[in-house]
Order: structure tokens, then sequence, then C-alpha cells
């Protein structure tokens, strides 16, 4: 990972003048994971009182893609 790094710190300071002057765009892509069990981990119910919710498949997912321009 250590490697990666320094190759795309080499590359964005190679292009450096032309990020600057906004000829080249910089984007950041990551990933998150929406996992059923964390939107109905908790719910509104009455004090003192545990409300459950059954959960058909915990493992049940979906995955978001998000892009960031630096600049």
């Amino acid at each position: 990972m250590l490697q990666k790094r320094e190759e795309i710190k080499a590359k964005l300071a190679a292009r450096q003048a032309d990020i600057v002057s906004g000829k080249v765009i910089v984007f950041v892509e990551d990933e998150c994971h929406f996992v059923w069990g964390d939107a109905i981990g908790y719910a509104w119910g009455r004090r003192n009182e545990r409300t459950e919710v059954p959960i058909t498949n915990v493992k049940q997912r979906q995955t978001y893609y998000g892009v960031m321009n630096l600049s």
C-alpha cells in the first residue's frame, strides 16, 4: 500500500502545474457498504422496553461509490 501511495504522489507531482492551472482535475473515489443491519439497528419504542426487529438476511447490503473533486 505504501508503494502505491508513493506512485500516486509521484504522478500528482509530475502533473502539478496542470492541476494548478485547471487543465487536469484530480478525483478521489471511495466505496461504502450500507449494511442492512445498520439501517434497522435502532428504532423508536417504549421507554425501558427492548424493541426487536427481525432480520432475515444479516449479510444483505448495498454498495455505493462516491467521487470527489479534490479542488
